[in-house]
């Protein structure tokens, strides 16, 4: 039957609109509940060490609005004494870069090795595209992807990787603080992989 223009069939938008997407289907629309997810980036897990006095943004989507219990990092060769790593979370700022803090979720101890896990207060967070932060105050070695199934970032043009290198993200070395806001002054990652910043599932909402 025909419609006028802009006239809506009852029932029928209702039904469009419940879709999380209506015209595709992602498959990290649902992740299971307490476990963590590194913002659908999936490939071979290995370590690297990062340096001390670095803010690591690596690139995090969302891909339904969520609730995470817990963010974490994992490490396997400890840094000195006493010294720590800050955790926090960044919008994007519509360029692909991280812009305002949304929020420094505190410190987690690198002095041993393990998963280092912060309770971040179910944190909602509505699907889109995220940066999940890193500030190192000593170096250590932690659990990376070697690659990634898509780079936000683009491959590069230039170097010896030339099409062939994935961007992991980008870096500031400066000296270990609360996470600045705005978080400005920032360099590509070129030659490092992916660092595992991973949120916990609490709930797909």
């Amino acid at each position: 039957m025909l419609k006028l223009a802009g006239e809506v069939i009852e029932g029928q938008l209702a039904d469009h609109l419940a879709e999380l997407d209506a015209h595709t289907r992602n498959a990290e629309e649902f992740i299971k509940v307490n476990q963590y997810e590194l913002g659908g980036y999936h490939s071979t897990f290995s370590t690297t060490a990062v340096a001390a006095d670095r803010i690591h943004a690596i690139p995090f989507h969302v891909n339904r609005k969520r609730t995470y219990q817990y963010a974490a990092i994992y490490v396997t060769v400890a840094g000195s004494a006493g010294k720590k790593a800050r955790l926090g979370i960044y919008a994007d700022d519509g360029t692909i870069l991280p812009g305002a803090l949304i929020e420094d979720w505190g410190e987690v101890a690198i002095d041993s090795t393990g998963l280092k896990a912060i309770d971040i207060t179910d944190r909602q967070l509505d699907k889109g595209l995220y940066w999940v932060v890193m500030h190192t105050e000593d170096a250590f070695t932690l659990r990376i992807r070697t690659a990634a199934s898509f780079s936000p970032l683009g491959i590069r043009s230039t170097g010896g990787a030339a099409l062939g290198g994935v961007e992991g993200g980008y870096f500031k070395d400066t000296a270990y603080a609360v996470l600045p806001d705005p978080l400005t002054g920032l360099a590509a990652l070129s030659s490092l992989p992916f660092i595992n910043i991973a949120l916990m599932v609490k709930s797909n909402d």
